[in-house]
């Protein structure tokens, strides 16, 4: 019976951290309605904006941002929800990553 209950505290302990990496992540995209900051040139470095939308295929995917009344549509990369984050095409990769994880269970852990 013991050993039971410790498979199941660490089946939740592992579900625990899966979520946790999926939260994480997800508090990294780029998403409409949320403030995201260039990080790339040729565009200008340090410009904030909201994210209107996500266009694009899975190979070149874009934001369109509202930089105070001007629209432009910028590759994932190229932007990041804050300074100093990764951008956010890598966060996408991540975010895709912890969701496997946290539904494929606790063998890929």
């Amino acid at each position: 019976m013991k050993d039971i209950e410790q498979i199941k505290a660490h089946a939740r302990a592992i579900k625990t951290k899966q979520r946790e990496e999926l939260e994480d992540a997800g508090q990294l995209l780029a998403a409409p309605g949320y403030q995201v900051v260039v990080i790339r040139k040729p565009w200008p470095v340090g410009r904030r904006g909201i994210v209107i939308g996500l266009i694009g295929t899975s190979f070149s995917p874009r934001a369109v941002i509202d930089f105070d009344g001007t629209f432009a549509a910028l590759p994932l990369d190229a932007i990041a929800r804050h300074a100093g984050a990764i951008d956010c095409a890598k966060a996408q990769i991540r975010h895709n990553v912890a969701l496997i994880k946290f539904r494929g269970g606790e063998f890929l852990e």
